[in-house]
């Protein structure tokens, strides 16, 4: 066995230019694509822990406002039922007074009433009441006498009435 100084040099020779082109046509581009690719991966992972953060950010607004809203509904059942208790506080007044003024008229009217069918009885009576003593009179005075009585008993009633 002999060694063969050439045939070795020209296999380092070989080797070197495969590893060469090796290196720059293989390994280069894999090495960038690994790069392009770590990047990739970053930057979609700073991506999905922004999302991350604005979606935690966004459940504790919404349990804020949850919490606000419940407090606010308490305040406007609270409210409301001041405003209903003003409005039947109002509402009972105002029937109150409306009764109240109802009442008053109605018993204005009653009066009125009361008053007319009084003077109206009257007026009936005190015609009655000449009638009969037209008639009692002209049984029993002659006409001049019954004309004076009649003026005398018109000017009592015409005073009272």
């Amino acid at each position: 066995m002999e060694f063969d100084a050439f045939g070795f040099f020209i296999s380092i020779l070989n080797f070197g230019v495969m590893f060469a082109l090796f290196y720059h046509v293989v390994i280069t581009p894999m090495e960038e694509a690994v790069v392009v690719r770590r990047q990739k991966v970053t930057s979609r992972l700073d991506e999905i822990r922004g999302t991350l953060a604005a979606a935690e950010k966004l459940e504790n607004e919404t349990k804020s406002q949850f919490a606000k809203l419940e407090s606010e509904k308490a305040e406007m059942r609270q409210a409301t039922e001041r405003e209903i208790a003003r409005i039947q506080e109002h509402l009972q007044t105002e029937t109150e007074r409306d009764a109240q003024h109802l009442v008053a008229k109605t018993q204005r009217e009653l009066d009125k009433n009361r008053q007319e069918t009084l003077a109206a009885l009257n007026r009936q009576l005190t015609d009655r009441a000449m009638e009969r003593v037209d008639t009692l009179l002209s049984r029993a005075m002659d006409a001049q006498a019954r004309q004076a009585s009649a003026s005398q008993v018109l000017g009592k009633v015409g005073a009272r009435g």
